[in-house]
């Protein structure tokens, strides 16, 4: 974009677009007092933000003067919303499905540096923080995110925000810092892909780089509150870690012990404080429509098939072998249409299905709505009477086969004329007043 307040104006206006185009394109912006408007982009690198189709979605700049603004996006716009677009992703998208891995930065140039050392899986967040938007649509071509920081103490704060995010979106983290005083751009130049896939190689899991942090953060402070905070902080990590599966149970009660030592409290009372946090809604991940549609569904009274379908799920989380029992008799269906319950039924019966063994890793890593979650983690801590799994699974699937009966039968006088009801309700009056009757030989 040339150091120009009407360079784009003017030549818009020579292919008849009107400014109003521009303006809502996010090109242009309106003048307040004098009117007309001027460019949004003036004396800077331009750099294209297309969406995964290819569709160029809006735009960064790159200030070539003294600006104090050294990036600038596109406004928000009808195409244009950074918090759900990814830099590099529409190149890139190939190789991170075959990786399996996608490599999260800061900048635009970092992006281009990679993609030209050959580093395909490597996608830039716009200017802003990774969002939740941005670890779903990740979710869609990796198992796995590598989140890449400088070394400094703003690196390491924007690291310990994103993976917040990418914890309450249920995918694998691990997270990778070049050297202090460069981006990853600087250190591509200088020393090479080599250096930066040793970089990648050796990205610390979520919670190995929480513990550092907490060590480092006990031994700056003497101040009581602020330790305790700190502890807080982290046992909420590793309470969001369980939950997206990042976790198993041996890791698990290495770090309680560590924590205990640490600490040099009992591992009974840091447990005890841990599955506090576990029983708690997960609340990271929820987008804005979300908190009324959680509170309809919490002030929904639980009715008596919604009951059966949460038994029935409860029981075979915790006493999967009991699954034989029901073979076939179960269909997603039997979950209803949407909800935490069909949620949960499409990540425990097709493994059933499978023969797999049920692991709450994988199922929370299964799960994108926090209000599913939270109930998840209620069917896996739950206490049922000892023994009692067979007639429980039992009573509850009456229940569902009882409304699955119903159902039909409510399919099938939707598809009923008026007259065939009204002659099939005679039938049933009839069949009704002569119940018993050895004389009544048929219809009349």
């Amino acid at each position: 974009a040339l150091d120009s307040w009407d360079d784009l104006l003017r030549k818009a206006a020579q292919d008849k677009i009107p400014e109003k185009t521009l303006i809502e394109a996010g090109l242009a912006v309106p003048r307040e007092a004098a009117g007309g408007c001027y460019d949004k982009f003036r004396n800077r690198l331009m750099f294209p933000i297309a969406d995964v189709t290819g569709r160029v979605a809006g735009f960064g700049g790159r200030t070539l003067g003294q600006d104090p603004a050294k990036y600038m996006n596109s406004p928000a716009t009808a195409l244009f919303d950074k918090g759900q677009l990814l830099y590099g992703l529409r190149q890139g998208r190939e190789a991170i499905v075959k990786a399996g891995q996608a490599v999260v930065v800061e900048g635009y140039t970092d992006v281009l540096m990679a993609h030209q050392h050959g580093l395909k899986t490597v996608v830039a967040a716009l200017g802003t923080s990774l969002t939740g938007e941005h670890t779903r649509l990740l979710r869609r071509y990796a198992e796995r995110i590598v989140l890449v920081f400088d070394s400094d103490v703003a690196g390491r704060a924007a690291a310990g925000r994103a993976l917040e995010i990418c914890l309450s979106g249920k995918v694998e983290i691990r997270l990778a810092f070049v050297p202090e005083g460069k981006d990853p751009c600087d250190f591509l130049i200088e020393a090479g892909t080599e250096a930066f896939e040793s970089v990648m190689a050796n990205a610390e899991d979520v919670l190995s780089f929480k513990w550092k942090q907490l060590k480092e953060e006990m031994a700056d402070q003497d101040n009581l509150p602020k330790q305790a905070e700190a502890v807080s902080q982290f046992l909420k990590t590793v309470a969001a870690a369980v939950q997206a599966g990042q976790t198993d149970s041996l890791s698990l009660a290495v770090l309680i012990g560590r924590l205990s030592t640490l600490l040099q409290t009992p591992k009974s009372r840091i447990d005890e404080e841990l599955q506090k946090l576990l029983k708690q809604k997960p609340t990271a991940a929820r987008t804005k429509e979300q908190p009324a549609a959680m509170a309809k569904s919490d002030d929904r009274e639980e009715n008596a098939v919604m009951k059966a379908q949460r038994e029935i799920l409860e029981v075979l989380i915790q006493e999967p072998g009991l699954y034989a029992a029901v073979f076939g008799r179960l269909t997603l269906e039997d979950f209803g249409a949407d909800g935490p319950m069909r949620e949960i039924a499409e990540a425990v019966l097709p493994s059933l299905d499978a023969g797999n063994e049920l692991q709450a890793a994988r199922l929370y890593r299964q799960i994108e709505s926090p209000e599913t979650a939270a109930v998840l983690t209620k069917m896996t801590s739950a206490v049922g009477p000892k023994g009692a799994g067979s007639r429980r699974l039992s009573d509850a699937l009456a229940v569902l086969e009882q409304d699955r009966r119903q159902r039909d039968i409510d399919a099938h006088k939707d598809r009923l004329t008026d007259d065939a009801t009204d002659a099939l309700l005679r039938i049933d009056g009839y069949l009704k007043q002569h119940k018993g009757n050895p004389r009544c030989g048929g219809l009349h």
